[in-house]
């Protein structure tokens, strides 16, 4: 009955051939995502003093707060730090260090993932220590 509607039966796989063929979740993924209106804070050097633009990113994606386990991995003098996640559309693309603003706050891109293939990318934030944007 599966195998009439295009599903292929599990029975025909082997468990190696199965752990190759992930699911595609974009489209499971982009249900849960939510329009996000992110400022890029670009940061240059002008007569010796640093001035910031600011460029606003309209995307999809969620930020959440690490969770318990998240932050049991991080050194001891970083888990009282602001840490989010942010999970957006593959064609963000944001690099580490990048300082961008959400809903007031500043945040600070401390590492990145692609999961493109499975049709979102992750990164790990810290609140940065500039509590006004400015």
């Amino acid at each position: 009955m599966i195998g009439s509607v295009g599903i292929p039966s599990a029975n025909r796989f082997s468990i190696s051939e199965g752990a190759v063929q992930l699911p595609n979740m974009s489209m499971t993924v982009r249900g849960w995502f939510r329009p996000l209106t992110l400022t890029r804070v670009l940061k240059t050097i002008t007569d010796f003093e640093i001035v910031e633009a600011r460029i606003e990113l309209f995307c999809h994606g969620v930020i959440q707060p690490f969770g318990a386990r998240e932050l049991k991995i991080k050194p001891e003098g970083q888990r009282s730090w602001g840490w989010k996640m942010l999970h957006t559309t593959p064609e963000v693309t944001l690099r580490n260090d990048e300082e961008f603003t959400y809903q007031g706050s500043r945040y600070r891109v401390m590492s990145q993932q692609s999961f493109q293939d499975y049709g979102y990318n992750t990164y790990e934030l810290v609140q940065d220590y500039k509590s006004n944007p400015e």
